[in-house]
């Protein structure tokens, strides 16, 4: 890991995965059940959820809303084997956006994933990274 991204990680929100910006891909490899996230968006209570993946960028919680956490929970059985790739489709701050959720056909990035995947997820790791993207949602 670089400087950069290891001050990032010191300063906070580096475990966390949003996509907030049209056009913005994840591929990444599902890791552990999805953990709830309580919080508050334009002054109303919602519930997003933490789902434990393996990015190239190591380690994250993919922070999303609960279609994407059915688009995702459709492609289980292909957990083990393929990477998932989402792509948002959708201003920021835009309520209606629209997310694809499809496995991806990145066959080298797959495979790097799946490797980096068989590493155990660190429980402080995931601790810390739910505790961030609880603290983020309010």
């Amino acid at each position: 890991m670089g400087k950069f991204l290891d001050k990032a990680k010191e300063i906070g929100g580096a475990n966390l995965l949003f996509l907030s910006e049209d056009g913005e891909i994840a591929v990444f490899i599902v890791l552990d059940g999805p953990v709830e996230i309580k919080g508050k968006y334009g002054g109303r209570e919602t519930t997003r959820v933490g789902i434990p993946v393996m990015t190239e960028d190591g380690f994250q919680l993919l922070v999303t809303g609960l279609r994407n956490l059915r688009k995702i929970a459709k492609l289980e059985k292909h957990f083990k084997t393929h990477a998932i790739e989402i792509i948002r489709r959708g201003e920021p701050e835009d309520t209606k956006t629209k997310y694809s959720v499809t496995l991806s056909e990145n066959k080298e990035l797959t495979a790097k994933l799946l490797k980096a995947a068989k590493t155990p997820i660190d429980k402080d790791d995931l601790a810390e990274a739910v505790k961030s993207a609880k603290e983020s949602a309010n």
